[in-house]
């Protein structure tokens, strides 16, 4: 077998493997998000340089100061007031109306 029928053949089967890992994180964010660098070629270091809780606040202390300073001297956005309709009261539906809305809405997304 020649290199470039090699070369397909292996691209074809690591594409099929990472499709079928993303495709068993079906659900779960959590694990799909711990595939993500893996599929991307990162390699997975341990971080040993823990930071404690005050730390921690520290940095976000020292970033939202940061951020201020650097925007000091913006100007004020003016912010053009809005009147917003406010729901004074519920009409009561019936089951039926509910469920028309409920077809409706389907048949919607179905088409």
């Amino acid at each position: 077998m020649d290199c470039s029928k090699l070369r397909a053949l292996y691209e074809l089967k690591n594409s099929a493997y990472w499709q079928n890992e993303i495709a068993a994180c079906a659900g779960d964010s959590k694990k799909l998000w711990n595939v993500f660098p893996t599929v991307l070629g990162e390699t997975c270091s341990v971080d040993t340089d823990l930071n404690t809780a005050d730390e921690f606040a520290a940095f976000f202390k020292d970033k939202v100061e940061s951020v201020r300073a650097s925007t000091d001297s913006t100007p004020l956005y003016d912010v053009p007031s809005q009147t917003t309709s406010t729901l004074e009261h519920f009409a009561p539906v019936t089951v039926d109306e509910v469920e028309s809305c409920l077809a409706v809405r389907h048949a919607k997304l179905v088409s």
